[in-house]
């Protein structure tokens, strides 16, 4: 993804906007010295104009009317009036830096914004947008538009960042990046449609937390076309980046409210826009007064804050189509200006057409980054983006998938989020043929446990280490000697070979996520107090009792019996799995093969 900037514009580039920064800095001098004769200095010289240019007009033309009278007056104040002490009642103001003087000479009525019209873009009109959008056409307006305290407009410091950005950009998030430009191209009403990535409209999806079949078939048939693999590992990079690349995931996709992924995407467009101004005007000091003469497009306080180094340029209207769809007539605007017909759109937000498309090929090696991904969404209450991922995860489908879903399960406190995973886990499980219980159960990892629920793994030099399930369910590792007593911990020789170290990380690895399965397995049990679920003695012992990390839970509750005569009573489990205890520890009788089980409860009858 090269920036298509040569190191001549670049250079052009940079002069007019070391121009640029010292036109302002005199400029923000002057505001703050004006300001220290009085904090409201340039509201009250634009009330003092206002009104003997009121008087003037309504005496000559017999106006009466005060709003028309101000409407009319506002939009000719002339740049002197900031140089008129008599105004306020003084003898002297600070003086303006020279270049204002001089156009404050030459212009002397409606000039903020007219002058520079020829080869500076203006603000949309006031139908097209914001009531912010427009150009200042007063001088409260046209001052708020610089900071007293710095610069607000770029100069040579923005630039050279702006450079670094896209070269950290292009490295560290190449693929969101490329959404910021196509989003900075599609925006410019002057942009050539052959320039556009067609891209952006093969992820455009309709708003909905779940994909439709028809979304689903048109990614699968794509997929099988030779581009669909790229497009596939697109899709992939891309949602990888966007929540690896920010602590607070990015649900709106304000891209470029982010200064620099902003700054490295406006760069090549504000680069051909000075560059072109330099061209039509064969003065680099005649473009950098332009900025300073119109400061709405640029000045960093219209942009979202006075040091953030983000314009208004590229960010105030809609993204147009490479290709558009036929135009809607729409309900005219109330404003004379607005239009009867209106300009589709297309929407920057690509995520969900990405997850789609990774739906559609089902891949269960995108779970590794897909389940991290939903915590990270969970643990920041994205309920939309959650939504979307858990789907994506359920349509993928395989064990490991249900598994992920499940861990999730018992942390999700937000009622949307746990209906939207439950709908997933449910479509998941259906599509193996099972209900989502026997899903949980059939599918409860083992991790190489055996019968004892512990797994012993043979290291160098007649050392072990032994993954176990100790107190409430946690995973737990102990180490064995030579002899085959237990140690506190292992040798430095054996720790530093490579392949006993790979052995350990993965044990590791083990004994917490039997930690995590087990609070799981837990809350599975005590929701069936809830549900009144019941296993007929067959299952229990299938999908509990052989099982090694499941039996281990089970061995450790209080069951309640149902036999086929209509008896009821509570036993315990011992290590075989037919071996039946009563409460006290004393042997009980054989399970009947047709006995119905649950969950016993102390505030059971």
């Amino acid at each position: 993804m090269a920036i298509d900037m040569i190191d001549s514009d670049l250079a052009i580039t940079r002069m007019v906007l070391f121009e640029v920064g010292q036109l302002e800095r005199p400029l923000v001098r002057w505001m703050a010295e004006m300001k220290q004769v009085d904090p409201r200095v340039f509201d009250k010289l634009q009330q003092a104009w206002l009104e003997r240019y009121e008087q003037k007009i309504s005496s000559c033309y017999k106006i009466t009317q005060q709003p028309l009278l101000q409407n009319v007056t506002l939009a000719h104040m002339p740049l002197a009036a900031a140089m008129m002490p008599e105004l306020l009642n003084r003898q002297s103001l600070p003086r303006p830096p020279a270049w204002y003087r001089s156009f404050a000479r030459k212009y002397q009525t409606n000039a903020l914004g007219f002058i520079t019209s020829s080869f500076l873009p203006k603000p949309v009109r006031r139908s097209d947008g914001s009531y912010y959008n427009r150009t200042p056409n007063n001088l409260r307006e046209y001052f708020y538009s610089f900071s007293d305290s710095g610069t607000s407009l770029p100069d040579e410091k923005w630039f050279d960042q702006a450079l670094q950005d896209c070269e950290k950009m292009e490295r560290d998030i190449p693929h969101l990046l490329w959404l910021a430009r196509e989003m900075v191209l599609r925006e410019d009403a002057a942009s050539s449609t052959e320039s556009m990535d067609s891209r952006l409209e093969l992820f455009q999806v309709p708003e909905a937390p779940q994909p439709s079949l028809k979304t689903l078939a048109r990614y699968k048939e794509h997929l099988a076309k030779p581009e669909g693999i790229k497009d596939l590992e697109f899709a992939r990079s891309f949602v990888r980046e966007a929540f690896e690349s920010s602590e607070k995931i990015l649900t709106s996709w304000h891209l470029l409210k982010q200064p620099s992924l902003y700054r490295a995407a406006i760069l090549p467009r504000f680069v051909r826009l000075v560059t072109g101004a330099v061209s039509r005007t064969q003065s680099v000091r005649k473009v950098a007064e332009a900025f300073l003469l119109s400061p709405s497009l640029y000045s960093f306080r219209f942009g979202g804050g006075e040091n953030n180094g983000i314009m208004r340029l590229g960010r105030q209207k809609g993204l147009r189509y490479k290709n558009p769809p036929p135009v809607k007539s729409v309900k005219p605007d109330c404003h004379p200006c607005s239009s009867s017909l209106s300009s589709p759109t297309i929407s920057s937000d690509i995520i969900a057409g990405c997850l789609w498309m990774i739906a559609a090929a089902a891949d269960a090696v995108d779970l590794e980054w897909l389940l991290p991904a939903c915590k990270k969404a969970l643990a920041a209450e994205d309920v939309a983006i959650f939504n979307r991922l858990v789907a994506t995860v359920g349509l993928i489908g395989t064990p490991d998938a249900i598994r992920g879903m499940v861990r999730l399960r018992a942390r999700v406190r937000h009622a949307t989020m746990f209906n939207a995973l439950e709908r997933s886990l449910a479509k998941a499980a259906a599509a193996s043929g099972l209900t989502t219980v026997e899903a949980e159960e059939l599918l409860a990892q083992e991790y190489e446990l055996d019968s004892t629920s512990c797994h012993r793994l043979n290291l160098p030099d007649g050392y072990a280490a032994v993954l176990s399930i100790t107190g409430s369910g946690q995973g737990s590792i102990y180490y064995e000697g030579e002899k085959g007593d237990r140690i506190s911990k292992l040798p430095p020789f054996v720790l530093e070979q490579e392949k006993c170290k790979a052995l350990l990380k993965s044990m590791r690895s083990d004994a917490k996520a039997i930690s995590a399965d087990m609070l799981v397995h837990r809350y599975r049990l005590e929701r069936s107090w809830l549900t009144g679920q019941t296993w007929t003695l067959r299952a229990f012992i299938e999908r509990w009792l052989i099982h090694p990390l499941l039996g281990w839970l089970a061995r450790r509750q209080i069951w309640l019996v149902a036999e086929p005569g209509g008896s009821i009573r509570t036993c315990l489990f011992g290590k075989e799995a037919t071996t039946v205890y009563d409460p006290d520890g004393n042997k009980a009788p054989p399970l009947h093969p047709d006995t119905l089980l649950s969950l016993w409860h102390l505030l059971q009858k």
